[in-house]
């Protein structure tokens, strides 16, 4: 299975989250620190598939010996997937909350007062987030 780079998919630019409201500085700290997990994750994928390759290798001239550090770094790369896709999820639903976020708070702005006029549906998804 390929997985998406993380530089081409649910990268978070500065510009979606440069909103004049409290807590911007916590909110750039978290997607900087989960923009450098996954960068570090796909560097360890990157070495680790080396390293797979490697130890095929050594199964197909030396046998047996090999088969439990393939088999550890088999479960390794899964694990490191796994935590790089979660990554991306929050990534991209952190991406979609702001969207939505900024979508309200211009449709609450440009709302005259005593305006029916709301932002987009709040589901209970969102809500649990």
């Amino acid at each position: 299975m390929h997985l998406t780079t993380f530089h081409s998919h649910a990268r978070i630019d500065a510009e979606q989250i440069s909103m004049n409201v409290g807590g911007e500085t916590r909110i750039a700290e978290l997607v900087a620190s989960l923009e450098a997990a996954a960068l570090a994750i796909e560097s360890e994928l990157s070495y680790i598939n080396t390293d797979l390759r490697h130890t095929e290798t050594g199964l197909q001239r030396y046998g047996d010996v090999f088969i439990g550090p393939y088999r550890h770094l088999i479960h390794l790369r899964e694990t490191k997937k796994q935590q790089f896709r979660g990554i991306i999820s929050e990534l991209e639903a952190l991406r979609t909350q702001l969207q939505n976020s900024k979508q309200l708070l211009s449709v609450l702005n440009t709302a005259p007062i005593g305006s029916t006029a709301v932002g987009p549906k709040v589901t209970a998804a969102r809500v649990r987030r």
